[in-house]
């Protein structure tokens, strides 16, 4: 599998156990569960430290812009409205991390905003770097990253995001 270096030090790879044979005393389901009982759970952690990585990632990003671009009174209207995204990702990210320490309630709607959030917040901090001069390297590499990043496991995404949407005025009143 290609390095992934925005997630460095941690390392992935592919896996493939051959000849592995396992009791089906030690199995975990039929085959068919698999997926639904490992992977999303998994993913669900994994997705949930990872917003801390994107709070911390969009802070640096704004500093960066901030630094790049002309001090027009437009240019601070844009940079106050996204600090306050970025502090709501920041103060959502927290929440969904306390949730999974089992310190508080667990809602999965925040890891979704978070990371749509975050994206959309990229966005907007592209078309600020774009009005000043070049972004520097780290400044480029890191936006990389979180387009590498975004990328990476959409479908375990996409299956929570539609849990999330039919879960959606399913309960009775």
């Amino acid at each position: 599998m290609k390095a992934l270096d925005a997630l460095a030090p941690a390392t992935h790879c592919e896996l493939e156990l051959d000849g592995c044979k396992v009791p089906a005393s030690a199995r975990l389901g039929d085959v068919s569960d698999a997926y639904p009982a490992m992977a999303l759970p998994f993913r669900d952690v994994e997705d949930t430290v990872g917003t801390a990585n994107v709070s911390g990632l969009l802070s640096w990003l704004l500093e960066k812009a901030a630094a790049k671009i002309e001090r027009t009174e437009e240019n601070a209207l844009r940079l106050g409205r996204i600090a306050g995204l970025v502090s709501l990702v920041d103060a959502a990210s927290r929440l969904a991390v306390e949730a999974l320490d089992g310190e508080g309630q667990d809602v999965p709607a925040r890891v979704i905003g978070v990371r749509l959030l975050g994206r959309d917040i990229v966005g907007e901090i592209r078309e600020l770097l774009g009005q000043g001069p070049a972004a520097d390297e780290a400044t480029a590499r890191a936006l990389a990253a979180f387009d590498m990043l975004a990328s990476v496991a959409r479908e375990p995404r996409k299956v929570r995001q539609i849990r999330l949407g039919n879960s959606i005025g399913s309960e009775n009143p």
